[in-house]
């Protein structure tokens, strides 16, 4: 416990990396089953390495016409991309196809704690340089702490076995990368628009530093917003639920953050 406090957050998202494809190891004996059959041995846009690759952005997620009455309509390409790739160089090797699935759900795990540790440690509420040069050691060790129990939990948790072990739950590990990256990419776009406390000097001077550094705050919230966009639609395209995170966003910004007029009045107050 007290190495913990020690331990830099990066490593902490590594461990639980590490941690969340050991305990899934015993899925690489594993063979094809159930709805893999249907996907992959069965499904033309995997198994045929000459078939149109735009037919992939044609079909649901079993290789049927989507205009068909009996089409899913599950519309799942770009885990098909995915699937057809790993076919390409690797035929159906089902330890392969295992593997990735071990790797994603590791990337979602690291993701998990990254998020604990953006939401926890670098919240929108305050100036950043303030908020690091304020932070105790009792906070440090709480968060790190924390972010080691919610990853730990996340990769080892039973609920994810089937996502992880079946090869078609790599839509949902594809899905979960995308959410992740969206959200928080939604975070730092907040964070980049805090309004800076730091700036001294002339009032004309203050007045350029101010604009050239709104302008810049104002690009790099502009390619975290567009980074957004796209792992949103990145996400909804390996699997339905990525639509989801609009709404998760839109409750974020509703419920946890502060308007930026509190921001500055909070800073007012502290610089007084």
């Amino acid at each position: 416990v007290f190495l913990l406090m020690k331990i830099d957050w990066f490593l902490i998202c590594v461990f639980v990396f590490l941690l969340a494809i050991t305990v899934h190891l015993n899925g690489l004996d594993g063979d094809f089953s159930f709805d893999d059959n249907l996907v992959l041995l069965s499904n033309q846009d995997v198994a045929d390495n000459n078939s149109p690759l735009l037919d992939v952005f044609k079909h649901d997620f079993w290789g049927k016409k989507i205009q068909k009455i009996d089409s899913h309509k599950q519309y799942r390409p770009f885990t098909i991309l995915l699937f057809k790739t790993i076919h390409y160089y690797f035929g159906f090797s089902v330890h392969i196809y295992h593997a990735i699935n071990l790797i994603l759900h590791g990337i979602v795990s690291f993701l998990v704690v990254l998020i604990y540790i953006l939401l926890w440690r670098y919240s929108p509420i305050q100036d950043l340089k303030a908020q690091e040069n304020q932070e105790s050691k009792s906070k440090q060790y709480s968060i790190t702490l924390g972010a080691f129990a919610a990853g730990s939990l996340f990769a080892c948790h039973p609920v994810h076995v089937d996502a992880v072990v079946s090869v078609v739950g790599c839509c949902e590990l594809l899905s979960a990368i995308f959410y992740c990256i969206a959200f928080i990419c939604y975070h730092q776009s907040v964070v980049v628009m805090i309004p800076s406390s730091t700036t001294t000097g002339t009032t004309k001077n203050t007045a350029t530093i101010a604009g050239n550094n709104d302008k810049k705050k104002g690009i790099n919230c502009l390619v975290f917003i567009f980074i957004v966009l796209i792992c949103f639609v990145f996400s909804s395209l390996s699997k339905e639920t990525g639509f989801s995170v609009l709404g998760v966003i839109i409750i974020y910004e509703i419920l946890c953050l502060p308007s930026t007029s509190t921001i500055t009045i909070n800073q007012t107050q502290t610089q007084t």
